[in-house]
């Protein structure tokens, strides 16, 4: 690099340092009712920051049970063969981004769940009959 071009048009050499942020592990936080089979409190941060804290839900998730994986995700099990996750709009503007979308407006998975400021969540499915979804908001 030609240094004197540098001084030209700044007045003296300029030195650019770039560093490199290593991010955090993603952090999931996910409270169970203590005595139904459903989850109170659903949130994760994909940075490793505080934004878990916050949940994204605005009503519990009823028949279900939900553990942390140690990826960094979690595992949502339906009790019932339905599963709904009543995102809180007035948290983040939650959406989903499906492998494909039928006519008749529901979805099938693979899937990414994305909420901003949390970041996103890969959604498959490991077991059972082939799923399908319908987001409304």
């Amino acid at each position: 690099m030609n240094h004197s071009i540098i001084r030209r048009f700044f007045g003296a050499p300029l030195l650019v340092v770039l560093t490199l942020r290593v991010s955090a592990a993603p952090v999931v936080r996910i409270d169970l009712a203590p005595t139904t089979d459903g989850v109170n409190h659903l949130s994760w941060d994909t940075e490793g920051g505080a934004r878990a804290e916050r949940n994204l839900l605005r009503a519990p998730i009823t028949d279900a049970r939900a553990v942390a994986s140690t990826e960094g995700g979690f595992v949502v099990t339906s009790t019932r063969g339905e599963l709904h996750l009543p995102f809180d709009p007035r948290v983040t503007s939650t959406c989903i981004i499906p492998a494909q979308w039928r006519d008749d407006g529901t979805f099938l998975l693979p899937a990414i769940i994305n909420a901003p400021d949390f970041g996103p969540m890969s959604v498959t499915q490991v077991s059972g009959p082939p799923l399908s979804g319908r987001f409304e908001g």
